[in-house]
């Protein structure tokens, strides 16, 4: 066996070498202080390891001076050393687990492990392996009740009572988004949640409702997804033409919201897409379409004609995406486009109806389906599905398309796509996430990165390790993050992952970088980042709500 608390083995089996530099990501450069200045190695048998958070399932004491049976190696080693540090072992696997201590910057408390990384690796015979360990932040666990939101809180209203907003374990709690002023049967709900304060960054919740025949309402929140005063803390009618409006999809951006929906006629089989155009920040009267028409920039919806002409088919499947200067992209299913999917701007000081109209989608390609669309800077890049190919597209503000991207492959499945973008897109590297169902997939969800220019950053992975049914994904991204929400066996689940496409610390108690649920039950959810406080709001179909079911929506920070 290996000599632990050395750095030279007493072993007679062959041996290698594992080489380590500690803190690449500089935290300790950073102002991270520890006390004492120095850093604790422990290596062990291979074991599950979150490089997230630089923790180990299951994880081991962080009692000061707590001993490991099972540890191969056990040393420590002063800060200064934490470059370039050799030590041989035996041929194997192992996973390499360093800590350091100090005063926890939640609770004050002292000699508390404040910093962690984890590795695992293997060490061939004879060889010698370079790890690079990226040490993490370590933080205590809060006071919920006592109004300051730690980095594992959601919320903290000052209290430990839940069902008013935040629990008791201060986390966020779902609440109804429709409201009893339009009745029945609410569902499929779209958000899209405005960037920084105001009113110009209120959360936009729209829905199908079937109030005579099927209609399409929506709901106007704060800048922090909570209810507006009168006269908007109700429902808003945004069209109940004869007939079914279906399939919404919300944006917001330059002040301005964009609705677009399936609009099916009454006893026949065609459908056209519509979309409709409001002030985000416009107050109401009323609750019938003549009134709720101040909101609007045009008096009704309008059609989106395919290539110059008339509807003769099915258009269905919309997406919109606004650019932060109004600018916006309706993207959806065209039977008499070639390829099958269609697009078209509008601009951002027109009224609906009036830019130029619809162009083509994925040019020289056939059978596109499920077309999304996410703002990215100055553009938007489109994915959608082709046969078994996810394909990506840029488009400019002016609707010049540029050619598309096959960007991964799938494997059967729903033709099920999202797309999310960062608020902020660099110039080069990743700028979107796209998720797809994949019938090969580890649990139903793989997903691929994509830049400004539709073309793909790195290789597709899996959402989820492990077995599961993972469906219905929907995808947004903030600055630096991307949110991924869908449908598993127990509800609505999410995950955080950072820009570069690792997962990373979502906001639960304890913190990991692990799914988690956001709702039990439910179907169909959406998601959004925005508001004043780096946010993303949930909406879901809840058949629990009252008796026809509703719309529930929970907020969380990232």
């Amino acid at each position: 066996m290996l000599c632990a608390l050395a750095l030279t083995s007493c072993s007679t089996e062959p041996v290698g070498d594992v080489t380590m530099s500690l803190d690449p990501a500089g935290i300790f450069d950073d102002g991270l202080v520890l006390s004492p200045a120095e850093l604790r190695i422990v290596i062990f048998p291979e074991t599950s390891c979150d490089t997230a958070t630089g923790r180990l399932t299951p994880e081991p004491s962080t009692a000061p001076g707590a001993t490991f049976s099972d540890a191969v190696v056990d040393l420590t080693i002063p800060l200064a050393d934490r470059m370039g540090q050799r030590i041989p072992l035996p041929a194997g696997t192992y996973t390499i687990l360093v800590r350091g201590r100090g005063t926890d910057r939640v609770t004050m408390e002292t000699n508390q492990v404040i910093a962690s990384g984890c590795a695992t690796d293997t060490i061939t015979e004879g060889g010698t392996k370079g790890v690079a360990i990226t040490m993490r932040e370590v933080t205590g666990m809060g006071t919920c009740g006592n109004t300051t939101v730690s980095p594992d809180e959601q919320c903290d209203d000052g209290n430990t009572t839940p069902g008013d907003g935040c629990s008791a374990t201060c986390q966020t709690e779902a609440f109804p988004i429709n409201v009893s002023d339009v009745a029945d049967v609410q569902q499929a709900g779209s958000v899209a949640w405005g960037a920084g304060s105001g009113d110009t960054a209120r959360a936009i919740v729209a829905f199908q409702t079937d109030t005579s025949g099927f209609g399409l309402g929506m709901r106007f929140l704060s800048d922090a997804a909570t209810s507006l005063t009168a006269p908007l803390d109700r429902d808003v009618v945004a069209d109940n033409r004869a007939g079914a409006q279906l399939e919404v999809a919300t944006a917001v951006g330059g002040g301005r919201v964009l609705l677009a929906y399936r609009d099916a006629f009454p006893n026949e089989a065609a459908s056209d897409v519509r979309v409709r155009s409001f002030r985000i920040d416009a107050p109401t009267e009323g609750g019938t379409a003549a009134t709720e028409a101040t909101l609007a920039t045009e008096p009704a919806p309008a059609l989106v004609a395919p290539m110059g002409g008339p509807s003769m088919g099915r258009q269905a499947a919309p997406s919109v995406a606004v650019l932060a200067d109004g600018t916006g992209l309706v993207v959806f299913e065209n039977p008499q486009s070639a390829t099958g999917l269609s697009g078209r701007i509008y601009a951002p000081t027109a009224t609906v109806g009036s830019d130029a109209g619809a162009f083509v989608i994925g040019a020289g390609a056939t059978g596109g389906q499920s077309p999304v669309v996410a703002a990215s800077g100055a553009g938007f890049v489109v994915a959608y599905i082709a046969g078994s190919n996810v394909v990506a597209q840029a488009v400019d503000a002016t609707g010049a398309a540029a050619t598309p991207t096959m960007v991964a492959t799938r494997s059967g499945g729903t033709a099920n796509v999202a797309i999310g973008a960062l608020s902020t897109c660099p110039a080069t590297g990743a700028c979107a996430l796209i998720v797809w169902e994949d019938a090969a997939a580890d649990t139903g969800l793989n997903a691929v990165r994509v830049g400004a220019n539709a073309s793909a950053v790195g290789t597709a992975f899996p959402v989820v390790t492990g077995a599961g049914d993972e469906r219905e994904p929907t995808v947004s991204g903030s600055g630096t993050q991307f949110v991924v929400g869908w449908i598993g066996t127990d509800g609505v689940r999410a995950r955080v992952f950072s820009a570069d496409g690792t997962p990373a610390l979502n906001r639960e108690r304890p913190q990991s970088s692990d799914p988690f649920l956001v709702a039990t039950g439910g179907s169909l959810p959406s998601v959004s980042a925005g508001g004043r406080t780096g946010s993303y709001l949930f909406v879901w179909n809840d058949p629990t709500q009252d008796a026809s079911g509703g719309i529930r929506g929970r907020a969380i920070p990232f």
